[in-house]
């Protein structure tokens, strides 16, 4: 089925995000980033100071491991004119931008 919804997509950019939980973190309460999810006050308190410091939970982005992926020569020739037009524009000119970024995410 097909509907007309305009405006639909509009605003659409590359930040694509699939969220794939595999297991439990074990470990303390500053190991995953949770606790500032919840905005839990006194934590929050807590990991400011410690972030004075360069120090703490906010001192990181949760991502112990990731890995960029970008297309080949080859895989460029196949990819068509379309897609050819917008890496030349948006990828090529900013060589650490990727089409895909996998990251582990302690959440």
């Amino acid at each position: 089925m097909v509907s007309n919804l305009p405006g639909v997509g509009t605003n659409y950019q590359d930040h694509t995000f699939i969220l794939a939980p595999v297991s439990r973190v074990k470990g303390g309460e500053d190991e995953t980033g949770d606790y500032i999810i919840r905005q839990d006050p006194s934590t929050m308190s807590r990991l400011n100071e410690e972030y004075k410091s360069g120090e703490g939970a906010l001192a990181w982005n949760f991502i112990d491991a990731g890995a960029k992926l970008n297309p080949s020569s080859d895989d460029l020739a196949t990819m068509g004119e379309d897609f050819n037009k917008v890496w030349e524009e948006v990828f090529v000119p900013f060589p650490d931008k990727s089409v895909m970024f996998m990251g582990v995410l302690s959440a």
